[in-house]
């Protein structure tokens, strides 16, 4: 089968430049490439989210973006996908990408059914707070969601670049992506490396679940596995070996593997946080600190003591007598010492208690 005659059962040009403006989306929050809220996700991801959808028989709804987010990389891992689904939900979950107004409708949808069905779990979270990992859960999905996350940073920071938003550039990436799967047809036991324009329109395809499954069996007689883990460019690396190995795959057919604006530009630049800024932390303050208890244990007994409490970079706070083992020292409805503290010197407040 001549890659020409290769088909396809979606538009993948459309379908990769929806899929970019997803990527998108996605690098405007950070928060979703590691840290608790990639765990948070994959929490709502497996208990609430794939049991939505196998009870649902539409595809026209739209995840909220921490959970389409982890979705949408664990489909980039097609074997483990449905094996996983098949584990969680026993059914292969299908995804169709859905941008703009369609994706609008498709949340208000799916927040709908969401209500219902789980009132106590917040549909959407503010992906700009702080956000804590609910005790106990432990994921049934086998598959390293949360370290995918994180390389998937990289792989948009490869196609973020205009041209891969260009029809022209992408349908010659289409017919790439063809040449792929051919040359994958007659190797089937190699590793084949993909070029970031290509590897974007297999992406595309990745995330139409069902539609990837038909027709890459139909092509190769299963289904195309994809491993995004395989990054380590050091000399006699997989990659690099088989990087050497598909470019000569690729001259055999007279065509060049290596096309201008598809390889690899490096690693993306440490991401820096902006947002607001508060500048109080440079100023120095003062705060009136009320002492309204003490409580002193582990004296010698039958001893009386005088207790001072001085703050180390300011004045002297309290001074009383006490008697062992232990004591507590409080007035009710009053403050034992009312003292002023200045962060000029030090932004923390340290205490010393002398017993004399």
């Amino acid at each position: 089968m001549p890659h020409k005659q290769i088909q396809i059962s979606i538009d993948l040009v459309e379908a990769a430049l929806a899929h970019r403006q997803f990527l998108q989306l996605v690098d405007e929050h950070p928060s979703l490439y590691a840290g608790p809220h990639v765990q948070n996700a994959i929490r709502r991801y497996e208990l609430f989210w794939l049991p939505l959808l196998a009870q649902s028989a539409t595809v026209q709804v739209a995840a909220p973006l921490d959970i389409a987010w982890v979705w949408h990389v664990h489909m980039l891992s097609p074997v483990n996908y449905e094996k996983d689904c098949n584990e969680i939900v026993s059914t292969l979950v299908d995804h169709k990408i859905l941008i703009g107004v369609k994706r609008e409708r498709g949340l208000e949808t799916a927040m709908a059914q969401w209500k219902e069905l789980y009132p106590r779990e917040p549909f959407e979270v503010d992906l700009t707070a702080p956000v804590s990992i609910a005790p106990g859960f432990e994921s049934k999905i086998q598959y390293d969601i949360a370290a995918a996350c994180s390389r998937q940073r990289v792989f948009y920071y490869q196609v973020s670049l205009p041209h891969y938003g260009d029809k022209k550039f992408l349908n010659t990436a289409l017919a790439r992506y063809k040449q792929h799967l051919f040359l994958k047809q007659q190797n089937p036991d190699m590793f084949l490396v993909p070029c970031y324009d290509f590897d974007l329109i297999w992406h595309a395809h990745q995330v139409h679940p069902l539609i990837y499954r038909n027709d890459t069996t139909e092509i190769l007689g299963k289904v195309l596995k994809h491993d995004d883990s395989v990054n380590d460019r050091q000399p006699g690396s997989k990659l690099t070996t088989s990087d050497e190995a598909t470019r000569e795959k690729w001259k055999g057919t007279g065509q060049d593997f290596a096309v201008n604006g598809a390889m690899f530009r490096g690693e993306p630049p440490l991401w820096i946080q902006a947002g607001p800024v508060d500048y109080t932390w440079l100023a120095a303050l003062d705060y009136t600190v009320d002492l309204t208890r003490l409580e002193i244990e582990g004296l010698p007994k039958s001893k009386s003591y005088t207790v001072r409490i001085d703050v180390v970079n300011g004045d002297r706070v309290l001074k009383t007598r006490v008697r062992g083992p232990s004591a507590k020292v409080f007035y009710p409805n009053s403050v034992l010492s009312t003292f002023t503290f200045n962060t000029k010197k030090s932004n923390s407040l340290r205490v010393r208690i002398l017993c004399t």
